[in-house]
């Protein structure tokens, strides 16, 4: 039976069950690289993942009659089954490197229009990741220092054409409580007027050494 179980991989339902599942497993890897086409993807993970949804409830409603009660009936549900569980606990990038690099720093971040979302993190590792998400997902990561209230960005990774910003500064927004709970990043390549300012939603850098 146990050979059975390992042997039924080779079957295209339990193929795309795997495939399915070690896509959205492994999604922050791939997802910041393929920018707005790891839309369209998702959607088609999505939808695939509904498909083998029907085909688990068939192989369980055929299992309620005896001509559904066979080994490779049995087999099949036990991968499907697995595949489900497996994405739902951990669902949507949950094998990130970001499990292995600790608790943020700093955390902020900024909402736009369309609910488009930007977020940095800072790790105390000295990494940071710069995440934008608007109909795809583009990021940044590289590393990072603090001199004073300014914070360097050096050593970037990730693709060519997401905007580089080389250091950030603590300061408030006009009309705001004057408080400097807000990052604005810059890059030294545009003028400083095109800066990014993202609201600190947490920050514990002091504590970085």
């Amino acid at each position: 039976m146990i050979r059975e179980f390992f042997i039924a991989w080779k079957q295209s339902w339990v193929k795309a069950a795997i495939c399915c599942m070690l896509a959205m497993l492994t999604s922050d890897f791939w997802e910041p690289w393929l920018g707005w086409h790891a839309f369209y993807i998702m959607i088609g993970l999505t939808l695939l993942s509904g498909v083998l949804l029907l085909r688990f409830l068939y192989l369980i409603l055929n299992m309620l009659g005896p001509l559904g009660r066979t080994k490779w009936h049995y087999i099949q549900s036990a991968w499907l089954a697995l595949a489900f569980m497996v994405s739902y606990l951990y669902f949507n990038g949950n094998l990130s490197i970001e499990r292995f690099m600790g608790k943020p720093v700093l955390v902020a971040g900024r909402e736009g229009a369309a609910n488009c979302t930007t977020v940095l993190k800072l790790f105390p590792n000295g990494h940071f990741k710069l995440q934008s998400v608007c109909f795809g997902i583009s990021s940044l990561e590289g590393d990072w220092h603090k001199k004073s209230d300014t914070i360097f960005f050096t050593d970037f990774s990730g693709r060519s054409d997401v905007q580089r910003f080389h250091y950030a500064c603590y300061d408030s927004l006009p009309k705001t409580t004057g408080k400097k709970d807000f990052l604005f990043l810059y890059d030294i390549s545009k003028p400083a007027k095109d800066s990014l300012w993202l609201r600190i939603e947490y920050d514990s850098t002091h504590t970085v050494k």
